[in-house]
């Protein structure tokens, strides 16, 4: 008969126990007793003083398209160029791509005669160029840019020519050597505007 006083004790007590173990949540299981933190790579601060694509960009092209506005430091003339002459220039404006000057006002360049035909009694002069080199840093560049072609007026004609011989061909005898003639020219004073037709990588 005294074990069953005690069975009612014994019941209560278990039921605590088991009430207070269910009650309990699982903690973080860890290796080594110690939890392991992981960083998210997105969750770091940003670094200052980066460079963003664009400008990376910038830092190591020019685009296709951009202008390059120059000026001649001596004339160009159709009377006496010849396809496949190298001209000098420099830059009238600094290119910039992307807020940064690439190439400062001043830089020089170098450009090629691609075609030229000095005038003629029939026929004005004309002249067709195009820049093939600038140099930065020291270092030239070979690029790739847009032409200008020139042409000169027609101001002696062969018919008006031709008729002042018939009428006094002794007076006109040597007019064909010292006829005014209109060449196609390029003077120092005036802007040209190329456009690179390939972007320019500024090192390898």
């Amino acid at each position: 008969m005294r074990g069953w006083r005690w069975a009612p004790v014994l019941a209560v007590g278990l039921g605590a126990a088991l009430a207070v173990g269910c009650g309990q949540q699982p903690g973080p299981i860890s290796s080594g007793g110690t939890a392991s933190v992981q960083h998210l790579p997105f969750d770091r601060g940003s670094v200052r003083g980066g460079m963003s694509p664009t400008q990376a960009f910038a830092a190591i092209a020019i685009p296709a398209g951009t202008s390059l506005i120059i000026q001649l430091p001596a004339p160009l003339s159709s009377a006496n160029s010849r396809p496949g002459d190298v001209f000098e220039a420099v830059l009238d404006e600094p290119v910039v791509v992307q807020d940064q000057t690439i190439a400062p006002r001043g830089a020089l360049l170098t450009g090629k005669v691609m075609a030229a035909q000095s005038s003629t009694l029939t026929e004005p002069g004309y002249l067709r160029l195009t820049l093939s080199s600038l140099v930065l840093n020291g270092k030239t560049l070979e690029l790739r840019t847009s032409s200008i072609f020139a042409k000169g007026a027609t101001q002696v004609r062969a018919e008006a020519m031709k008729r002042q011989r018939e009428d006094a061909p002794g007076q006109f005898a040597g007019a064909g050597a010292s006829a005014s003639r209109n060449e196609a020219k390029f003077s120092t004073g005036r802007r040209l505007t190329f456009r690179l037709i390939d972007s320019l990588p500024l090192h390898d």
